[in-house]
């Protein structure tokens, strides 16, 4: 359904261009919401999404974060861009993107949560066996034989992370893995907030190896709501 103070611009201006009919409005807004969902329905746009939901980019930077070229990226942001799903500010000859305002990382969520309820999209996500509370990870912390990782990539880890975490992005996180000896350490990883795939990937990566790994899926986001410190 298409929100209120949108349906009522979107009356006010076709209706100013001269389609006063009801259903000529409704058909306008049924297209206009349908090139909208279009401009998401892409798994490497959703993912654009989630790596904006919490500071802006530029091309070079989401290219390296999801592994394609440049000229890939560029595509799915001008689709976006055009759809109203991303504003750009321009520094230098860098166009950085982030996403227009909170209802599109909203209906992010919305989108996400209702696959969820349909798909066994992640078993993982459901499996309490897997999942840390941040009580849970309160009282993890205090053991000597904790260790906890930011997977999210080095500059996010810089801007603020965990007190004690260490930084290991998820593409480096299989030789990292290889090369760790303390078998008998719980390995607790985390990332952004429970939106953020990386620490799922980074558990299913932990877990194919044989380490002993949970995952705190509300990660920074719900640590610092909680007035907990973040380092820097």
């Amino acid at each position: 359904m298409i929100c209120k103070p949108c349906q009522c611009i979107l009356t006010c201006l076709v209706t100013s261009i001269g389609f006063g009919d009801r259903s000529l409005v409704d058909s306008y807004a049924y297209e206009n919401v349908g090139e909208f969902a279009k401009a998401l329905g892409h798994e490497k746009r959703l993912l654009i999404i989630e790596l904006l939901s919490s500071h802006e980019r530029c091309v070079e930077d989401l290219a390296t974060a999801m592994g394609i070229g440049v000229k890939s990226v560029s595509a799915h942001l001008k689709v976006m861009r055009t759809q109203g799903i991303l504003t750009t500010r321009k520094e230098g000859l860098r166009v950085y993107y982030r996403l227009r305002n909170d209802n599109i990382l909203k209906l992010f969520q919305s989108l996400w949560e209702v696959a969820l309820s349909n798909k066994d999209i992640t078993p993982l996500d459901k499996n309490s066996d897997f999942c840390l509370t941040l009580k849970d990870l309160l009282g993890a912390l205090e053991s000597k034989k904790t260790v906890l990782l930011d997977v999210r990539e080095s500059d996010m880890y810089e801007e603020g992370h965990i007190p004690s975490a260490i930084s290991i992005p998820v593409d480096e996180l299989t030789q990292w893995a290889e090369n760790y000896e303390n078998s008998d350490e719980m390995v607790v990883v985390y990332c952004e907030g429970y939106y953020c795939i990386q620490a799922i990937d980074a558990t299913n990566i932990l877990k194919d190896k044989g380490l002993n790994v949970k995952m705190y899926r509300n990660g920074l986001d719900e640590w610092a709501a909680s007035g907990f410190e973040v380092a820097k």
